[in-house]
């Protein structure tokens, strides 16, 4: 009885230690965790949570999305993948932008369920990631590349434009009629030394009816 008592101690001591060193990790992530219950109603969420929202968490447990007062295209689809979570049993993703005290947030969650002893989704649990700056970081990519091709653009119509002699780029019509080839850019040199004008998006034989 005493070595039965003992190791009980020692596991209970042990399962003391993994809560307090879960607990620590929960509320020290700057991840957004929170717990939402079968009525899609909010039962938890960690100290990340009041430092993205500026709201304290106490008053937002209990409440759906909606009704903690978060616009319907934020809350809806949220609660959705709430709901696909608890009927599926399968772990979903969820992309939002929500507001905070300094501006839209751009957000990346994991849901995933938590069954009960008899394999039933009781609860899910939804960690969120802030990337913003990723997302800013993105953004500030892809108008670079932007940049670079209208600057690429630009220096290719100059020098097309700037040649003496007469371009033209074609495409070839597709079709069951004879063949023909339809103008989609010319340089101004073109019209000079063909004599023909506006000719963009015309075919070659619409230009020149006497073509064989």
């Amino acid at each position: 009885s005493f070595f039965d008592i003992t190791e009980r101690k020692k596991i209970e001591q042990q399962i003391v230690k993994q809560e307090q060193q879960y607990h620590s990790l929960v509320e020290n992530t700057p991840d957004v965790i929170s717990r939402w219950n079968k009525d899609l109603k909010l039962i938890y969420a960690n100290g990340a949570a009041e430092v993205k929202t500026g709201i304290p968490r106490e008053s937002l447990y209990g409440k759906t999305s909606s009704e903690m007062g978060q616009p319907d295209e934020l809350a809806f689809p949220w609660m959705e993948k709430l709901k696909t979570v608890f009927e599926t049993g399968q772990p979903t993703i969820a992309y939002q932008v929500f507001p905070t005290p300094d501006g839209p947030h751009h957000f990346f969650a994991r849901m995933v369920p938590e069954r009960n002893e008899r394999g039933e989704v009781k609860t899910v649990l939804a960690i969120a990631r802030d990337i913003t700056e990723l997302k800013k970081a993105e953004d500030e990519l892809i108008a670079l590349k932007d940049e670079l091709a209208r600057k690429a653009t630009d220096k290719y119509q100059t020098l097309f434009n700037s040649i003496d002699e007469g371009f033209c780029i074609l495409e070839k019509v597709d079709g069951d009629g004879p063949l023909d080839f339809r103008f989609i850019e010319v340089n101004p040199a073109f019209a000079t030394h063909s004599g023909l004008k506006e000719v963009i998006g015309k075919t070659l034989r619409e230009v020149s009816p006497g073509i064989s």
